[in-house]
């Protein structure tokens, strides 16, 4: 019955009217402009929105966030250090002026030799590093 109903589909073929490979093109193009601008439009009014959220500011390394987690049991919940166990207040001034930013970046990606301070190299990403740096030198401003 299904070779039937084939052969009947088959014997309109003659009578239908083609359709040009041009004309196809020249609706389907007629038809996706107005999808493809919208579509334009989402994808750039997304991007900014993305970019200038607050959950986007939210994933981005907080470097207060990382002290604490992976700094804070040698250096302090505050930055000032323990003398203990001879470790920097980040919260000095003077200390703060004597210590480059590529001296403490330095320290922080590969430790220092005969001290308990280890490399962060493999443990951060170089932003999450830059933003540990930048909250350590924030301590430095907030005392008075």
């Amino acid at each position: 019955m299904a070779a039937c109903d084939a052969r009947k589909i088959l014997g309109l073929l003659p009578h239908m009217t083609p359709v040009s490979p041009k004309f196809t093109w020249e609706v389907g193009e007629k038809l996706m402009k107005p999808f493809r601008t919208l579509a334009a439009t989402l994808l750039v009014a997304g991007s900014v929105a993305f970019a200038v959220s607050p959950s986007f500011a939210a994933d981005t390394p907080k470097g207060a966030d990382i002290f604490r987690e992976k700094c804070s049991m040698c250096h302090g919940m505050d930055g000032k250090g323990y003398a203990a166990i001879k470790t920097p207040d980040f919260t000095d001034a003077k200390w703060q002026a004597a210590h480059p930013d590529k001296e403490l970046m330095d320290a922080i990606e590969n430790g220092v030799k005969g001290t308990a301070m280890v490399s962060f190299k493999d443990k951060l990403s170089q932003q999450e590093m830059t933003a540990v740096l930048k909250y350590i030198r924030s301590l430095g401003a907030k005392k008075k």
